[in-house]
């Protein structure tokens, strides 16, 4: 708070500042989950669990004679698909406890495009298994990386 102005002979004095209107908040307060939906547990104890009772067969039914996607038996060999799955499943959960539903939706757009894509997915080079031809499983193929030069980075200074 600052002091007022001192009088100046022969000047009135001003009038005393006005008080500093209420603040409007500029955005709605967060929602809050309900508090029997937040200390909800999860509905499945594990990665394998979810992708096996609920995404395959909500989601991957598209898959299937669909000559644009592609699927790996064997999924939890590619750790991108982990990755992904692992997220979505968490995103699930939190929707589960009254988390926002079009997040999830969109979310889950994204990722089922990425994870299922024939041209660049994780499972690109897998095979779906159908009639007489077996699943198939190709490990992925990391690219060969070189490690920069000693001095290339400039050296970080620690956070405290």
């Amino acid at each position: 708070m600052t002091q007022p102005p001192l009088p100046i002979a022969g000047l009135p004095t001003p009038p005393p500042a006005a008080p500093a209107p209420p603040t409007v908040p500029t955005s709605p307060p967060a929602a809050t989950p309900e508090p029997a939906k937040a200390t909800l547990p999860r509905r499945y104890a594990a990665l394998e669990i979810w992708v096996a009772d609920f995404f395959a067969p909500m989601y991957l039914h598209r898959i299937i004679d669909n000559p644009h996607a592609s699927w790996c038996a064997e999924w939890w060999r590619h750790a991108e698909a982990i990755d992904r799955l692992t997220y979505l499943w968490d995103l699930w959960e939190l929707n589960r406890r009254g988390g926002d539903e079009a997040v999830w939706w969109q979310w889950l757009s994204h990722h089922l495009t990425i994870l299922t894509s024939r041209d660049n997915g994780p499972f690109r080079a897998c095979r779906i298994g159908d009639g007489d031809r077996a699943a198939e499983h190709t490990e992925p193929r990391i690219p060969r990386l070189a490690i920069a030069p000693p001095g290339w980075w400039r050296p970080t200074k620690a956070k405290t």
